[in-house]
């Protein structure tokens, strides 16, 4: 499992594993969506896989598409919690 020393890393990383999937990497910020950034429903289970698997919690694919709706800061925000309450 991934926890580091400081919870900014993990939007750091959050932001740095979406630039994969976005069209325009350069356009990723902390403050995108998903959405704004046109990443499709195949690509949003694969990155929210991706996470998973770096950050060492698992969610249920409902909470995934609800995750996935807010901004790529609320995405790590929400996996930080899942992680320390692990």
């Amino acid at each position: 499992m991934f926890v580091p020393r400081r919870p900014e890393a993990f939007e750091e990383t959050t932001v740095n594993e979406c630039r994969h999937y976005a069209e325009h990497p350069d356009s990723v910020t902390a403050d995108s969506t998903l959405a704004q950034l046109k990443i499709d429903q195949l690509d949003v289970v694969m990155f929210m896989s991706d996470l998973e698997k770096i950050f060492g919690v698992e969610f249920t694919d409902d909470e995934i598409f609800e995750i996935a709706a807010g901004t790529l800061r609320k995405i790590a925000a929400t996996f930080l919690a899942k992680a320390i309450a692990a």
